[in-house]
């Protein structure tokens, strides 16, 4: 049989793995009690062996303090100096008394260490309790850029703007998206300068393979309104039929991902892509365009809006480093009814994450139909919204 030698401050013992020495009994730890506890969680495991050793440890003890007693009563101290023995009484007594008095204080040992024993397992069970997450997590941005594009076309007017994301996803696939932007006035007339983009959506897949997503996404220019013709008499070359229309838009939206691949289209429900209609479309080309005639061969085409506008991007990232991402994307504006407005962009970018903010720089490129679409007048001239442009950004995440 095999034998385990300990010292627990009492000299050696030898106790032997399924016999008890005392009311020490050991060979707990296989008990069929435990072993159930041992398959059903190593967490439970490791409780129950604290406790059990702690159990074998007080008990060790208590026998201990038991032992000495009995050395105490069998072997007498010897005086370092002669001196009159006491009554054998008188001796008897005092034996007694100290034997009494040290087993009050194992007792009372022995009660401290199993106070002691019950809140280390209630200590460690509760700090090995895994805390449950939440389902909703938000996550708020501020970014800080140059220049504000959307899908290629500044909607800044070329100048500094500020934009505000704030984006909650449920972990059952549920995401919404409110982005407040500043935009120029003097593109989106008589408004506020503020852009609001509110998006509902719903996500699945695997993150990390094949994911896709369904959407709406509703856009708006508060205040921004702007009054146009919408028909051109040709006999008095008077425009006709003026109508007020509004930069408001409403989108339907599909995704799709594979890893760092991802993929969108936004198909255009309103009755306009921001503005985009007879009046607007064809009432700028007349107004900006040295050659009428491009003009008056829009109006030629009847009045109509752009309701069916199919805006698609692709882009991908490659992780440089655990900090660094190279970005890259592609995207097209199809108009409907309304070729002249068509383009496309692209974008060769780089973000770098340092001290808690997100910095990014990227090269965006705009290939555009008719370009009088996109000239603004700004004072006495006019600028151009499409130029090729490096778009330099600060964010921070909270």
């Amino acid at each position: 049989m095999n034998k385990v030698e300990h010292r627990w401050g009492c000299g050696s013992l030898t106790l032997h793995r399924k016999r008890s020495i005392g009311p020490v009994t050991l060979g707990l730890a296989r008990r069929p009690g435990l072993r159930a506890a041992r398959r059903q969680s190593r967490h439970g495991m490791r409780i129950r062996g604290v406790e059990l050793r702690l159990r074998a440890f007080i008990g060790t003890e208590l026998s201990c303090q038991t032992e000495r007693m009995r050395r105490v009563q069998a072997v007498p101290a010897t005086p370092a100096y002669p001196r009159p023995r006491p009554p054998h009484h008188h001796h008897i007594k005092t034996t007694k008394e100290t034997f009494m008095t040290t087993i009050h204080s194992c007792r009372k040992v022995a009660r401290l260490m199993a106070a002691a024993a019950s809140t280390l397992v209630a200590t460690t069970a509760l700090a090995q309790t895994p805390t449950k997450a939440s389902p909703l997590s938000v996550d708020t941005e501020l970014r800080l850029v140059n220049d504000l594009r959307s899908h290629g076309i500044s909607d800044s007017l070329m100048k500094p703007a500020l934009n505000l994301t704030v984006q909650a996803a449920h972990e059952s696939g549920v995401i919404g998206e409110l982005v407040l932007t500043t935009v120029s006035k003097k593109q989106f007339l008589q408004g506020n300068g503020l852009g609001i983009e509110a998006t509902l959506a719903y996500h699945w897949g695997d993150p990390e393979g094949w994911w896709f997503g369904v959407g709406a996404t509703l856009e708006r220019f508060p205040g921004a309104r702007f009054e146009a013709p919408h028909a051109i008499d040709l006999d008095s070359f008077t425009p006709a039929d003026v109508r007020r229309s509004n930069f408001d838009s409403d989108y339907l939206l599909l995704e799709a991902g594979y890893g760092a691949l991802e993929a969108r289209v936004l198909s255009v429900v309103s009755r306009s892509y921001r503005g985009a209609n007879t009046g607007g479309v064809c009432g700028q080309i007349l107004q900006v365009s040295t050659d009428p005639a491009a003009g008056l061969g829009c109006y030629a085409r009847g009045d109509h809006n752009s309701r069916g506008t199919l805006l698609a991007d692709l882009s991908y990232s490659i992780d440089l480093d655990s900090h660094t991402t190279l970005n890259l994307s592609v995207g097209v504006q199809k108009v409907k009814n309304f070729r002249e407005a068509d383009a496309t962009n692209y974008s060769v970018g780089i973000s770098h994450r340092r001290w808690g903010f997100d910095f990014g720089a990227e090269w965006v490129g705009v290939n555009t139909r008719v370009r009088e679409l996109y000239l603004v007048p700004d004072g006495d001239k006019l600028r151009a919204t499409d130029k090729n442009r490096l778009v330099v950004s600060v964010a921070r995440k909270f």
